[in-house]
């Protein structure tokens, strides 16, 4: 008897150090990775991409430096859709990686710096599916304080600390199916987009309050299209 648990003990242990090699295997080498977004921080010397297989399946996050000196990964696997904060110096992202690299069952965003040091989780997102082949824009408010993302279907605002995560159903309004394009410059309103084609073509520019989710529209289009 003990000897068989001592065996199993030891299958453990050879399971443990076996993950971070098998991690290693699921890296993305760059001759073979597709980039599926990338935005530029605002001193227009780094870029920061969702990088995915051909297959689009394995995402991270990759830093490349405008000047081609090479790329990071500050993530790790299972990681997606990042944005940087207005003074460039940490990244916003979401992320199914759970325990020992493996995928979660639910989705995350968080926060880290630009170098992957300081880490952390700020919210859990509207739905727990979430991966690279579906849109989600995020963006930091100007004060860096509190991130918007959205699905489509939901506008979601999650500070970074202290204060509760805010929601707003945009299922019933004409922002269903928008993007976050930004935010006003006092950090109250978060700027959407939306556009549909079916029964008719319209488009809808508009300021979305952070506290009560007031829809003000800024540019409407009746029969027409805004491109983005």
């Amino acid at each position: 008897r003990r000897a068989l648990l001592l065996l199993g003990i030891s299958m453990t242990l050879l399971a443990f150090l076996a993950i971070p090699a098998l991690g290693a295997q699921w890296r993305l080498s760059p001759s073979a990775a597709v980039l599926a977004g990338v935005s530029l921080n605002v001193a227009g010397d780094t870029l920061v991409a969702t990088a995915v297989t051909r297959e689009g399946m394995s995402p991270e996050v990759w830093v490349i430096p405008t000047d081609g000196s090479g790329l990071t990964r500050p993530t790790g696997r299972l990681t997606f859709s990042p944005a940087f904060s207005p003074d460039g110096k940490r990244l916003a992202f979401l992320s199914v990686r759970g325990m020992l690299g493996l995928r979660s069952d639910r989705t995350e965003v968080r926060v880290m710096n630009i170098d992957g040091s300081g880490e952390i989780a700020i919210a859990t997102t509207f739905r727990n599916t979430l991966m690279p082949g579906e849109r989600v824009d995020l963006a930091f408010c100007p004060d860096g304080s509190r991130i918007a993302l959205t699905d489509g279907s939901t506008l979601m605002i999650a500070p970074l600390q202290g204060e509760a995560v805010t929601q707003v159903d945009l299922l019933k309004t004409p922002l269903h199916g928008g993007r976050v394009v930004g935010w006003t410059n006092d950090g109250t309103e978060v700027l959407m987009l939306a556009s549909t084609w079916k029964p008719a073509a319209s488009s809808t520019l508009a300021a979305v309050g952070v506290t009560d989710g007031d829809i003000r529209v800024l540019h409407e289009v009746a029969s027409g299209h805004i491109f983005f």
